[in-house]
């Protein structure tokens, strides 16, 4: 009973995290998905962890735990590529067809137990319980641990990894918020299906080693991995409340109409702050800190960089990185770095992230400049 209370009282963290996304003022349709999945996260546990109050009175009840968990490893992945998509849309054309092995889940459950009597279901539902499966629920239950949840995770995975290629040739470095927040919730995600495998599936079902705790100690690690991100997206991230981002997305939002006399000003005031204190020296430095500096508004220094100039705030940076390059290698007190050297001192954390921001501000590589402007190639460097 103290377990099934302490499950309880942690997996409602969901349902506040959730809550709190409901009511952010700038909900973006990643934010509705993700309160979703907390939501849904909430619900399997209490079907489970009241499991034996429930089939009193709704005997298939605690089953639906079972076939939910098709649709929560959908949202998971769903709600990933809605935060690394700038302009995300449902589509049932693209997407209704993720929603075939749910569906598929529920026809097997309903077709098996909705025509029983209450008694009959009530019977099976308890041997479920007690892990003397039928062979319908096994399809089920095989299906969700060893089919649509590794998959998802797979798919997601794939995502991620796809998002960290497009910084390292977009950004001017990767520990992007929105990135960090998502591959943590990965992990959370990857811990907790490795959780019920070890605990569940092998630990009750296959071996009866857990019999009694198996499921429970599952429900723990997801509980304290909910735990884990809510603190983490609280105090480091604007995941559960409305705050200015950091990038270029999260902006907008908030953006408001600026005067052109005053976008004037503004635009004026940064060339100068970036010529003489060169922030851009320091490689992670972001919109809000420079913000900070100039004492501009976020929003209107975000609104300045992307109209006036064109620019996103990280090709700006790098704008002026390029340019530092190209100043350092006539510099004689640096004669002894190499190229990859003056990147660093010129704001530069990644190779990768300097040969290709370097090559769509110029069309050449940085090794091709060089060498046309020294007039002679330079031997040992080649960073194309």
């Amino acid at each position: 009973m103290f377990i099934q209370i302490l499950i309880t009282v942690g997996i409602s963290q969901a349902l506040v995290l959730s809550l709190l996304l409901s009511l952010k003022k700038n909900r973006k349709t990643a934010d509705i998905i993700l309160a979703l999945e907390l939501s849904l996260m909430f619900v399997i546990a209490i079907l489970y962890c009241y499991s034996n109050e429930l089939m009193q009175f709704f005997p298939t009840l605690p089953i639906h735990a079972y076939v939910l968990g098709y649709l929560g490893a959908f949202l998971f992945y769903l709600y990933v590529r809605a935060k690394l998509e700038n302009r995300f849309e449902w589509d049932w054309k693209k997407f209704g067809v993720h929603l075939l092995p749910f569906a598929l889940a529920y026809v097997v459950l309903a077709v098996n137990m909705y025509a029983l009597p209450a008694a009959e279901k009530l019977v099976i539902c308890k041997g479920i319980m007690m892990n003397d499966h039928p062979l319908w629920f096994d399809a089920i239950y095989y299906g969700l641990f060893f089919g649509v949840f590794p998959y998802y995770l797979f798919k997601t995975y794939q995502l991620l990894r796809q998002h960290d290629e497009y910084i390292l040739t977009k950004f001017s470095y990767i520990e992007d918020v929105r990135l960090e927040w998502l591959n943590r919730f990965f992990w959370v995600e990857l811990a907790a299906w490795s959780a019920f495998v070890l605990f569940e599936v092998m630990g009750n079902y296959w071996f009866s080693l857990l019999p009694t705790t198996g499921m429970q100690m599952s429900f723990m690690v997801l509980m304290l991995g909910i735990f884990y991100l809510g603190i983490y997206g609280l105090r480091e991230h604007s995941v559960f409340v409305d705050a200015p981002l950091e990038t270029e997305e999260g902006i907008a939002a908030v953006t408001a109409g600026l005067p052109q006399e005053k976008a004037d000003i503004y635009l004026e005031k940064i060339r100068q702050f970036m010529l003489q204190e060169k922030p851009y020296l320091e490689p992670k430095i972001t919109i809000a800190e420079l913000s900070h500096r100039t004492e501009i508004p976020i929003n209107h220094l975000s609104r300045v960089i992307n109209d006036q100039l064109g620019l996103n705030f990280f090709d700006f940076i790098n704008s002026y990185r390029v340019e530092e390059f190209k100043q350092l290698i006539f510099d004689n007190r640096l004669e002894h770095f190499t190229l990859l050297g003056l990147a660093f001192e010129a704001g530069f954390n990644s190779k990768s992230t300097f040969n290709a921001i370097f090559k769509k501000f110029t069309q050449q590589t940085p090794s091709e400049y060089v060498r046309q402007m020294r007039q002679f190639p330079i031997a040992g460097q080649n960073l194309s």
